[in-house]
């Protein structure tokens, strides 16, 4: 829940964000509900899962290193404090569960439990501080005070001073995060829960989108920048209402990352389908830059998520690992009446671009199902896009 000095929304919503002066938020996670404020990121064998009294963070065993979040789809401005109370229950193998920031730099801004010995802060370039322990339970808080970030922990007598030093950028907004993440390989099992999320700020920054239909643009078609990372295409399979495509390339980068004009928390994306064999289509769906996270691995920029956007259901770019992107709905765009062999996918994030081309092997039913599997990589992008295709896009407000 946003308590806020007021902040005023108009019927009809801007792209700017909304800024609520004096705002405290938060969540104790005793309904078993989520806050729409608050977003879920989870790696494959990761789980996130809202309990009666408590949010509880897991990984199987057999599952190898990635990461569990939950973080604030609205950013804090100015002097503000961040609390959360976190409770390991195993955390062998080095795992580690706490409390981080993100302010778009790709800084490491944590505190958190390192195993079952040790609770860790650190704040890139700044420096690092720890304590022993041998609580399971602690109280974690990150505050920015003028210039001044101060990491503390409390295992029931008052908070303690890990880390207290001048931030190089105490102007960034920050979004909030809760993590379990592992690192080291470790294939045991680890959980963890968290509860008591709290955050105050001189103000918050609520992302807005509109909520109305966007109509197609009759008078100009968009441009992919000049060149884009060309992928091999693991799977592709699309249905008259589906789309689902997956590429799995130790050569997929973020750009220049986060913070930097291919950041698509900062200016949104687009994912284009085209075929210029069968029925033809060239459609471009917007995902604006409200619905876009960060996947953090180990405190570094692990890639981005973006939220359901209608017909966007997910999508994930991994540096170094995989793209993977779901639609669903009728407002996708491609016809199935005579085999679209092949079809082109440009994802656009930022100023940077991933481009995938699925033809040769590739299996297909008339009006019901095109599939294709291991594309090499393009030898060429497609040129300029069509108009983006209408799309609603899902308000979430606090």
């Amino acid at each position: 829940m946003m308590r806020t000095g007021g902040c005023i929304v108009a019927a009809l919503l801007v792209a700017l964000p909304c800024l609520a002066a004096a705002a405290t938020f938060a969540e104790n996670f005793d309904d078993g509900l989520l806050d729409p404020a608050l977003a879920v990121t989870a790696d494959p064998g990761f789980t996130v899962l809202p309990l009666a009294a408590e949010l509880q963070m897991a990984k199987a065993a057999g599952t190898g290193d990635g990461a569990a979040t939950l973080a604030t789809t609205f950013t804090a401005i100015g002097d503000f404090s961040a609390k959360i109370r976190a409770v390991r229950t195993d955390l062998s193998g080095g795992a580690e569960m706490g409390l981080g920031l993100s302010d778009g730099t790709g800084r490491v801004m944590d505190i958190f439990f390192v195993g079952g010995t040790a609770v860790h802060a650190t704040l890139t370039g700044a420096g690092t501080g720890s304590i022993s322990v041998s609580a399971t339970a602690m109280g974690l808080r990150i505050r920015r005070v003028g210039t001044q970030m101060i990491f503390e922990c409390d295992d029931g007598g008052g908070f303690v001073t890990l880390l207290a030093v001048g931030d190089a950028s105490p102007v960034n907004p920050v979004q909030v995060r809760a993590f379990l993440r592992q690192g080291l390989g470790s294939l045991v099992a680890h959980t963890g829960s968290f509860d008591d999320l709290t955050i105050s700020a001189d103000a918050i920054a609520v992302p807005t989108t509109t909520s109305t239909t966007t109509p197609p643009s009759t008078t100009t078609s968009s441009t992919i920048p000049a060149s884009c990372e060309r992928l091999a295409g693991t799977r592709l399979v699309l249905g008259p209402r589906s789309l689902r495509l997956v590429s799995v390339d130790g050569a997929i980068t973020v750009g220049t990352g986060a913070g930097s004009a291919d950041d698509p928390v900062l200016h949104g994306g687009t994912l284009r389908v085209v075929s210029t064999t069968g029925d033809g289509f060239d459609d471009v769906y917007d995902v604006p830059a409200g619905r876009w996270t960060y996947l953090e691995r180990r405190g570094a920029n692990g890639g981005y998520a973006a939220r359901p956007t209608p017909p966007i259901a997910s999508l994930r770019i991994q540096p170094g690992k995989r793209l993977k992107v779901v639609a669903r709905g009728p407002s996708l765009g491609h016809a199935l009446g005579v085999d679209p062999d092949p079809v082109d996918v440009v994802l656009t994030v930022g100023g940077h671009c991933y481009c995938l081309r699925f033809g040769g092997e590739t299996r297909y039913k008339a009006d019901k199902r095109f599939r294709a599997r291991d594309a090499l990589p393009p030898a060429s992008c497609p040129g300029p896009a069509a108009p983006l295709r209408a799309s609603s896009t899902e308000r979430r407000l606090p």
